[in-house]
């Protein structure tokens, strides 16, 4: 339009009780209805643009598929919501009513805890997280969350357009609702399931492990040595449980390392159940095991969740005899 500072161009609206427009070019939407928001440059009247504005009152409030639904203890989780028309489309903007959106938390322990508004998520980072708003919506309101303690949730978000006096323009009321499963795990570790006496002394407190011990971090055998000949059970603590029969839940083990093919000769690991494995040490080596485990793609569900664990085994001859 060849302008070169705003003062350069005029703006106009078809109807000024639907949508106003400003000379800083901020429409703000009144009731509901259609308008046309014209643009004309000022040093040629015949050079100008339109754009058709709509404004409806919400139909549906729904959660935004952009953020994981598991995260690990001690992590955020972040959810955030979009009103969609009732044809179905999402709104351009709608973050006025963020304040209008009420948010519950329902679980039978205190597995979620609410971050303060200030230390939230911005829009700008949840518009940048989302990465495609044209398909899902910018979105009117958001919370975020701290994983206290490993469980389920379910989030609730509310709007009531009796809430507010704004909301008389509507011609109904208007009561929309949203939810979504939520679902905290602790860090998966791998854990020692014998006491290994008859391979010279490994012992391992199982009574303490069962009775629901959380942090276990340290507990751990990072490193597991066996003398060729031998085996060892390990099983799996932690990481994402099952979400449903609908999305699919691995579990694996692979070996890791640059000498992949030595190692695969040099060491047996066998699935004997869910969560447990028999490690097998044939001949000398060192050598990684890499466990996973966590869900994938699936409704209600739409980023993964899979978590990993390594364990070393160090497959060596004694060179000391000790008389416990």
């Amino acid at each position: 339009g060849c302008g070169k500072t705003p003062e350069d161009y005029k703006l106009f609206s078809s109807d000024e009780s639907v949508v106003s427009v400003s000379d800083s070019r901020t429409v703000r939407a009144k009731k509901p209805g259609q308008a046309v928001i014209k643009v004309v440059s000022t040093f040629d009247f015949l050079n100008f643009d339109e754009i058709i504005i709509e404004v409806s009152s919400p139909s549906a409030l729904a959660i935004l598929p952009i953020f994981p639904v598991e995260v690990a203890v001690g992590t955020q989780l972040h959810a955030a919501v979009a009103f969609k028309t009732s044809n179905g489309h999402p709104y351009s903007r709608c973050d006025y009513f963020s304040a209008f959106i009420r948010w519950s938390l329902l679980s039978e322990n205190q597995t979620f805890e609410v971050v303060d508004a200030s230390e939230a998520l911005t829009v700008e980072a949840l518009k940048h997280h989302s990465g495609s708003s044209a398909q899902y919506g910018n979105p009117c309101a958001w919370i975020s969350l701290n994983a206290s303690a490993a469980g389920r949730a379910t989030i609730v978000a509310t709007f009531s357009s009796e809430s507010d006096s704004y909301f008389e323009t509507f011609n109904e009321p208007i009561f929309l609702k949203a939810t979504s499963k939520v679902s905290a795990y602790y860090p998966l570790l791998v854990l020692q399931a014998g006491n290994g006496n008859q391979f010279g002394g490994y012992w391992v407190d199982l009574s303490r492990l069962q009775s629901g011990i959380q942090n276990m971090g340290n507990n751990s055998p990072m490193e597991l040595y066996l003398v060729p000949g031998s085996t060892m059970d390990v099983f799996l603590f932690g990481g994402p449980e099952q979400w449903d029969k609908v999305v699919d839940f691995v579990e694996t083990v692979d070996v890791v390392g640059a000498l992949e093919n030595y190692i695969i000769g040099s060491t047996a690991v066998q699935k004997i159940s869910s969560g447990l494995y028999r490690v097998s040490c044939q001949s000398k080596g060192i050598f990684k095991l890499l466990f996973s485990r966590g869900n994938m793609i699936g409704k209600d569900h739409p980023v993964p969740a899979v978590a990993k664990s390594e364990l070393s085994i160090v497959c060596d001859l004694p060179s000391a005899v000790t008389l416990i």
